[in-house]
């Protein structure tokens, strides 16, 4: 019987691939499309975790980029490969270990270090726990005390192939990378990994790092107890408030260099019936992403609870308490080996509402009667709206995100996000991009001290590895960080504008499409407008972009409140186009109720090629990529839009210009020329003046051209005005052209 193929859509199941620079493929995105489409996994930043392989270059090896010395820090077996070998992969549809065993880049051998004996290992662990061990009257320990003895954990819980045990048993030690790649063998054969270990390993994980989902409850409008603190005081106490603030800090500090991650939790409680003159101090502390430990004072008298609380703050933060989180901050100083204040949004911290199912189910069953029933609550929204707005208001899917860019969410969960943080954020990442950009000799410390500052306003969980090797000091770094940030940023605005859907005699979705302030009517496909989007669809896809098809699942017509009036000086320009913008899901809910933003000025400059503006495409498929729509995730559908943007005169460019706001005198746009755009000859003219790129694409062989496709950027929100909405289906089909 012939050896049974891998499916295509499956060679890189289970395997988890990094790059070591953006240098190391020839196109990022593609690449990680590719990795996608292939059922990989595609690691931005490595954790401790570690992957499976890490595509790079014998270069980047030898001078140890951040990505491959953190891999080599957190496993020094890591598997380093050329982008040959996954080139390769795609000419032939097979993931082989002979194949693949061609291009494994080894590292350059280290001089080997004096081995040390037996006895100093102890003294070694003792002084490790002992720099563990913060200042303080409490000897409060930064961490959790990790088990002493840790098996070596497996890379990644990932599902193993079907039957590995007896592969894993029969198979012959790896030499020289011969077996470093599982999946299909040089006869066909699947090799597979055993799974047992791995379940093993996973359960004491998750019994080491207990979850943190306990209900929260807050009273009065004020923030929750801690979580964490005792039940029974948590049942009759609440956090202490007056009219300046609510006596409740989260306290953060990272130190790169110490291998220091650490919060502080301080809260002031008073019993319920304030009478009996009851009130406690508790203090949490620990690794970020651990319970760590606590401690609770009991105290009969305001002012003696107030002094302790202030007293604590001082100690670990060299700052005041002002009584409340906001006026603190007014003029708080962060200093060096101290504990930065993070501001916490309590605004409202109401569960979010529950799915349309849910809510259904509660409003037929809450307790009444039978004969007290309420009916299920019905939405009144068209069916399409209706599935389109539960698309993009999904607190699941937000989370989901959350977790995908690699954020704290226990730290700071949704919903808890500051918009003063994510801005300070920024702040430090531009100090970060300034001096990589300007080095000196001082550049390698004060690196290492602005990551320790941004990990300390932004909390990052590291668990319990290593973070000394993880200083933010390239431009990659920075720009993936500031994509995180911005993301950060969507979701906030979403949290905000959804949190009071909570009616339970109205459907949610239809709350959530009033706070959209935007009207939302889909139209017919046999709609002239419907067919013309239809083709502009089929017409514009690039032909480097073969991962996925494109299928229109449904259009619709809006219209933002006020856009509409906000655009009027541009309705007349010469120059307007219908062009295309894609975006993550959890980002329409920000868009739609705000409209589509230019990035905030603490942001830094360097990960946007022509400056801080908003930027459309006249080809969708380049588009269609920042919709970020895996294959084998929960939806292959994302949404896609068309506005109509005032161009006026463009100013042309040829490369990258990261000043290109700063437009030349009668120029209103800048235009990326690309090497493949729709032929102007064939544009479609609208009644209103409108131009619409529905035609095929033409080539120019220009050699002074960086792009493939065409940009447009915008650098005022006055020149765009949003006019369709799409639902797209993302038909994934592997991986195609650089």
């Amino acid at each position: 019987m012939p050896p049974k193929r891998k499916d295509p859509d499956k060679l890189l199941e289970g395997f988890a691939i990094a790059l070591s620079c953006d240098d190391a493929v020839p196109n990022v995105t593609t690449f990680k499309n590719m990795v996608l489409a292939r059922g990989g996994e595609f690691v931005d930043e490595i954790g401790d975790d570690g992957v499976d392989y890490v595509v790079a270059r014998e270069e980047d090896l030898k001078d140890k980029t951040p990505t491959v010395e953190k891999a080599l820090e957190i496993d020094p077996k890591t598997v380093f490969v050329s982008f040959e070998a996954f080139a390769e992969m795609e000419k032939t549809g097979k993931f082989t270990k002979t194949m693949a065993k061609k291009y494994v880049i080894k590292p350059p051998k280290e001089p080997k270090a004096p081995r040390k004996r037996k006895a100093d290992a102890p003294a070694a662990a003792a002084a490790a726990a002992a720099a563990a061990v913060d200042e303080g009257e409490e000897a409060e320990e930064e961490e959790d005390k990790p088990p002493k003895a840790v098996a070596k954990k497996p890379r990644r819980d990932r599902k193993p192939a079907p039957a590995a045990a007896a592969a894993a048993a029969t198979a012959p030690a790896a030499d020289d990378g011969d077996d470093l790649f599982d999946g299909e063998g040089d006869d066909g054969d699947e090799v597979e990994d055993a799974e047992e270990e791995k379940k093993k390993a996973k359960k004491k994980k998750k019994e080491e790092r207990k979850s943190t989902a306990v209900k929260v409850v807050a009273k009065g409008g004020g923030p929750p107890v801690d979580p964490k603190c005792e039940k029974d005081i948590r049942k009759k106490y609440h956090v202490y408030g007056d009219q300046v603030g609510f006596w409740d800090c989260m306290l953060n500090q990272t130190n790169v260099d110490g291998n220091n991650n650490k919060y502080y939790i301080i809260q002031l409680l008073e019993h319920d019936d304030v009478k009996s003159r009851s009130y406690y101090c508790w203090n949490r502390w620990g690794r970020v992403g651990y319970d760590g430990q606590n401690s609770l004072k009991q105290y009969h008298s305001l002012e003696e609870a107030k002094a302790e609380f202030q007293s604590k703050f001082r100690d670990k933060t060299r700052n005041h308490w002002l009584g409340s989180v906001s006026q603190t901050l007014q003029s708080f100083s962060l200093y060096s080996g101290k504990y930065m204040l993070l501001e916490m949004d309590y605004g409202n911290d109401q569960e979010p509402p529950a799915a349309p199912a849910a809510a259904a189910a509660a409003a037929a069953g809450g307790g009444a009667s039978p004969a007290k029933k309420k009916e299920p609550v019905k939405s009144q929204l068209e069916h399409r709206v209706f599935k389109l707005v539960e698309r993009i208001c999904d607190f699941k899917m937000m989370n989901d995100q959350m977790v995908e860019i690699g954020y704290d969410a226990k730290k700071m969960p949704l919903g808890k996000l500051s918009k003063s943080t994510i801005n300070m954020g920024y702040k430090v990442l531009t100090q970060i991009e300034s001096n990589i950009k300007r080095p000196t000799s001082q550049t390698h410390t004060l690196l290492r001290d602005l990551t320790s500052q941004f990990y300390t306003i932004i909390p990052h969980d590291f668990g319990f590895a290593d973070i000394r090797g993880s200083t933010i000091n390239s431009l990659e770094q920075v720009k993936k960080k500031q994509e995180m940030l911005e993301s950060l940023a969507e979701i906030e605005i979403a949290k905000h504008v959804l949190k009071e859907a909570s009616d339970i005699d109205e459907h949610p979705a239809d709350i959530h499409y009033r706070s959209l302030k935007t009207e939302i009517r889909p139209l017919e496909p046999s709609d002239t407008m419907h067919k013309l989007i239809v083709s502009y669809v089929k017409k514009t896809h690039g032909k480097t972009h073969m991962m996925w098809d494109l299928k229109v699942q449904n259009i619709f017509e809006i219209a933002r409140q006020g856009e509409e009036k906000r655009f009027g000086k541009h309705q007349n320009n010469h120059n307007r186009m219908l062009l295309w913008h894609g975006s993550r899901l959890t980002n329409y809910v920000g868009i739609l109720s705000q409209g589509l933003r230019i990035a905030p000025p603490e942001a830094p400059v360097s990960g946007y090629m022509f400056g801080k503006g908003v930027y459309f495409a006249d080809m969708v498929s380049k588009s269609a990529q920042y919709c970020y729509v895996p294959s084998g995730g929960r939806s292959n559908v994302g949404v896609m839009m068309l506005a109509e943007v005032a161009l006026g005169d463009c100013h042309e460019l040829c490369n990258a210009d990261y000043n290109a706001d700063r437009l030349p005198a009668g120029k209103l746009s800048t235009k990326g020329l690309g090497r493949s755009y729709p032929d102007p000859s064939g544009f479609i003219s609208l009644p209103n003046g409108v131009k619409v790129p529905a035609c095929d694409a033409v080539e120019t062989n220009r050699p002074d051209l960086v792009l493939q496709y065409n940009e447009y950027i915008v650098y005022s929100v006055e020149q765009i005005c949003l006019r369709y909405l799409l639902e797209v289906e993302f038909q994934h089909k592997g991986y195609g052209g650089w």
